[in-house]
């Protein structure tokens, strides 16, 4: 009797956590029309060189706020999710990375950034060339 009344209890405080987790991680509020958000939302995709070789990205704004982004370049293909705001003073877009693939490569762990910020201009609705000013680069990207 005993034994099963303590079961109960662990079960009880897994189920507490599994909410208080889940609240804890909540979206960010969803994009409104006419804001920034709303004119980003969508697949933007980009092709080119780097000094790995060729490299194609595929980035997925969604309208509540979440985006994930693939990259490959060489051999290797990264994947990062998380979520991203429109900065109000500029034509800016903050990600905010919650997990990234892969966590190792080739028998060695991958370094990997928290956040990062890309500045953004817009050519048409469905074109942009997108900036990272530590790295000094600038790409275009189109929506799918």
């Amino acid at each position: 009797m005993i034994r099963r009344w303590k079961i109960g209890i662990v079960l009880c405080l897994v189920l507490v956590g599994t909410v208080l987790a889940a609240c804890s991680t909540a979206a960010p509020a969803p994009a409104q029309d006419g804001d920034d958000r709303s004119l980003l939302v969508g697949i933007w995709i980009s092709s080119g060189e780097s000094v790995y070789g060729p490299y194609s990205s595929e980035t997925i704004l969604q309208r509540d706020g979440r985006f994930s982004q693939t990259v490959r370049a060489g051999e290797l293909m990264t994947y990062d999710t998380g979520t991203y705001t429109v900065l109000p003073e500029g034509k800016a877009i903050h990600f905010t990375v919650l997990d990234h693939e892969p966590k190792t490569y080739k028998g060695r762990p991958m370094d990997w950034v928290n956040s990062f910020t890309t500045f953004y201009q817009t050519i048409d609705a469905d074109t942009m060339i997108w900036e990272d000013h530590i790295a000094g680069s600038r790409w275009q990207v189109t929506r799918r």
